[in-house]
């Protein structure tokens, strides 16, 4: 015989479980909050950008210092290498792009050498190593891959969390322009970034937790070796 504190208790269990389910409906349509998709980065790509375009200024306009800044910014946006392979469709096979991703370390040593080992210039690049942080980094993840000439990078089953702002960023070597297109599990393009250049970047919030697809295409006539960001 069932007595009625037992009862209440199984009925208050169901109730839970029935509460924290979740409905297949909700997982039917676009996996995106209504106007939460972007194209002006958050902390990590905000970051990133800025470090691109003062490093791009610094060169064109033999700025050391402008390159230490692009550092500084970079160290504020911490990354760990992830194990992350797409399947590449298109393009020339063996295709290969000898440049150089961005990193703090390769920023500071290029402002030493346009300056030719100012002190000054030195000085800073020591701080902000110094101000990096230690150990393994649990912020967003990267990898880096080469997409041929007119080829494109699929990346499939990349997971986000519903309800936390999602940041995908790709920043190539400048030799081409990119194109990123991000899809949820259901086909739905949700965001994309088509620019005449080879840093692009999308940000949502998604409805709930899924797994996406992230394209980056290659538009030129060249290899593109890029980064690709997530968080």
């Amino acid at each position: 015989m069932i007595t009625r504190p037992v009862r209440f208790a199984v009925l208050l269990a169901g109730s839970l479980l029935a509460s924290l389910a979740v409905p297949a409906s909700s997982q039917e349509g676009v996996n995106r909050a209504d106007g939460s998709a972007k194209k002006d980065g958050e902390a990590i790509a905000k970051y990133l950008q800025m470090s691109r375009e003062l490093v791009d200024f610094g060169r064109a306009n033999r700025s050391p210092a402008a390159l230490v800044v692009a550092a500084q910014l970079r160290a504020q946006a911490p990354l760990h290498p992830i194990e992350r392979q797409p399947k590449t469709e298109g393009g020339a096979t063996g295709a290969t792009d000898d440049s150089a991703i961005l990193t703090v370390a390769s920023i500071l040593a290029e402002a030493k050498a346009m300056s030719r080992n100012d002190p000054t210039i030195a000085a800073l690049a020591d701080d902000v190593v110094a101000t990096q942080p230690k150990g393994r980094l649990a912020g967003p993840g990267y990898n880096v891959n080469v997409v041929p000439a007119r080829g494109t990078d699929t990346y499939s089953n990349v997971g986000f969390a519903g309800g936390r702002y999602a940041e995908v960023y790709a920043e190539g070597s400048g030799r081409t322009d990119l194109d990123l297109f991000v899809y949820d599990q259901n086909g739905n393009l949700i965001c994309s970034d088509t620019d005449a250049s080879d840093v692009v970047y999308c940000g949502w919030t998604p409805r709930w937790n899924g797994s996406f697809t992230v394209k980056v295409i290659n538009r030129g006539q060249h290899a593109n070796k890029y980064a690709l960001i997530t968080n």
